[in-house]
């Protein structure tokens, strides 16, 4: 709803707030999320006491429904209230299972799909921090070199293209990474869209951790910045095609 007035009118429905609640406290439906109010923070808000609290909190010293309260505040704020939750991959002993799973094809993210609440462009280099993290701290579940070849290898050869190695007559495609700079990698930041009326979107800055990046030999980024060719010359890409997988 654009609207506003209606919006908050209808969030304040008390037949709207029932199904609401009877969806979202149902465990057998989808979720995209825990939807745990407790686990929540928040970032933003007309009202500074409020910042920095869960819902489930306020809740709590309000008496009332963490849902309803929830509704209250979005009614009341609008997009004025932001808050922040972790969604997933929250407890490392499961994930680095997941990343270590043979049946499991790290090379994919939608982030390109949530500009304005995830920021998953860098989930390749969150890896190597896994990774990386797990040897320091004495219990290593996978080296470093099984991890960027997870990350470029494997994937060339599963999608069957001619891309992932380093090797004479192969494509030289490379990113150089500073292992030292790994912890910048989780942090969130906000910057406008140009091209978008400066809508402001998530991102993650990696400056420090990419180094440089070549395309097809090309160098692409450098000294935390692309070049002024890239995306206005040709030579840095080119379509690649799977060759025919015999299995």
């Amino acid at each position: 709803m654009d609207d506003t007035i209606a919006r908050a009118a209808l969030l304040r429905d008390a037949g709207y707030r029932r199904r609401l609640k009877r969806q979202w406290r149902n465990r057998l439906l989808g979720r995209a999320y825990h939807r745990n109010l407790a686990e929540t923070k928040i970032i933003d808000c007309p009202e500074p006491a409020l910042i920095g609290r869960s819902f489930a909190e306020i809740a709590a010293a309000r008496r009332a429904d963490p849902i309803d309260t929830m509704l209250d505040l979005v009614a009341e704020h609008g997009r004025a209230l932001r808050w922040y939750t972790v969604i997933a991959n929250d407890r490392p002993r499961l994930l680095e299972w997941i990343v270590a799973h043979p049946d499991v094809l790290i090379g994919f993210s939608d982030a390109g799909a949530h500009l304005r609440n995830m920021a998953y462009y860098n989930f390749p280099l969150r890896m190597l921090k896994l990774v990386r993290d797990a040897e320091r701290a004495g219990r290593p579940f996978m080296t470093v070199e099984r991890a960027v070849h997870r990350l470029s290898g494997e994937l060339g050869d599963w999608l069957g293209i001619e891309a992932g190695r380093l090797e004479p007559g192969a494509r030289a495609d490379l990113v150089i990474v500073d292992p030292e700079a790994l912890d910048e990698v989780e942090a969130i930041h906000e910057a406008p869209m140009p091209d978008f009326d400066n809508l402001p979107r998530l991102v993650r800055r990696n400056d420090a951790a990419i180094r440089r990046v070549l395309i097809n030999g090309r160098v692409a980024w450098t000294d935390a910045n692309p070049v002024t060719a890239l995306g206005r010359e040709p030579g840095f890409g080119q379509l690649l095609r799977a060759r025919h997988r015999a299995d």
